[in-house]
C-alpha cells in the first residue's frame, strides 16, 4: 500500500497516495480544474496546461496533472494571475482550433466556461494533402488542438505523434496516411476520446 501524504489545496487539507497528481488531489477535495488533455490517468502529459496551480507561493505556475503532490505542499488553483493565464491558454486554443460551432465541442464547452468565447489570436492550421478518414471515421485535422487524447485512446498504436500534430496510418511519425491504409479496427475510441471534434463518426445509417 502506498504511503498516505498530506497537503494542502485552497485553505484545505486532504490526504492522497505517494505519487497522486495534484488534480487528483484537487478532485478529491471536489475542486473543478479545468482541463482538456487529461484522461484520468493515462499517462497525462500536460499538453493544454489548463489546469495550472500555484505551489507553495512560487511565480511559476505549474500544470496539477503532471506535478505530483507532496507533503506539506501548500496550493493555489484559483487566484487572479492563475485565471488570466488560463483564459490566455483557452484563447490560443480556440484559436488553433477555430470555431465549429457543434453542440457537442468540448474545446468550446470548456473555452467559454472560463468567459472565452472568442480569440484575440490566429493560428496557421495547415490542410492535409489527403484524406485521412476511413469509411467508419471522418477526419479534420483543422480542427485538432493536439491534445493528444487519441493517441492515448487507441490500443493499437494507429494513431501517433508526427511533430506538432497526429498522424494517422503505419509508419508513425515519418509519413502521414490513413485510417482506412492502417491497422484501424474501427472501435471508435479515437472519436469518443477527441475532446475538439476532429474525428467524427463517418454519417451512415448505422452511425448517422
Amino acid at each position: 500500500m502506498p504511503n498516505t501524504i498530506r497537503l494542502n489545496i485552497d485553505d484545505r487539507e486532504t490526504g492522497v497516495p505517494e505519487g497522486a497528481t495534484l488534480l487528483e488531489a484537487a478532485r478529491k477535495l471536489r475542486i473543478t480544474l479545468p482541463t482538456l488533455c487529461s484522461m484520468g490517468g493515462r499517462n497525462d502529459r500536460a499538453a493544454c496546461r489548463l489546469c495550472l496551480v500555484r505551489v507553495d507561493r512560487s511565480p511559476q505556475l505549474v500544470s496539477a496533472c503532471s506535478t505530483p503532490a507532496r507533503a506539506g505542499m501548500r496550493v493555489v488553483t484559483g487566484d487572479p494571475q492563475i485565471i488570466a493565464a488560463r483564459r490566455v491558454i483557452a484563447e490560443l486554443t480556440l484559436a488553433e482550433h477555430g470555431q465549429c460551432g457543434r453542440a457537442d465541442c468540448e474545446v468550446e464547452r470548456l473555452a467559454a466556461s472560463l468567459g472565452v468565447t472568442r480569440s484575440r489570436f490566429r493560428a496557421h492550421r495547415a490542410e492535409p494533402a489527403a484524406d485521412m478518414g476511413s469509411d467508419y471515421i471522418d477526419v479534420d485535422a483543422a480542427l485538432c488542438v493536439h491534445c493528444d487524447r487519441c493517441i492515448r485512446a487507441c490500443s493499437r498504436d494507429v494513431i501517433g505523434r508526427c511533430g506538432r500534430g497526429a498522424t494517422v496510418g503505419s509508419s508513425f511519425g515519418v509519413h502521414a496516411g490513413s485510417l482506412a491504409q492502417s491497422d484501424c479496427t474501427q472501435c471508435g475510441d479515437c472519436v469518443h476520446a477527441c475532446p475538439a471534434s476532429a474525428l467524427r463518426h463517418h454519417p451512415s445509417p448505422a452511425h448517422g
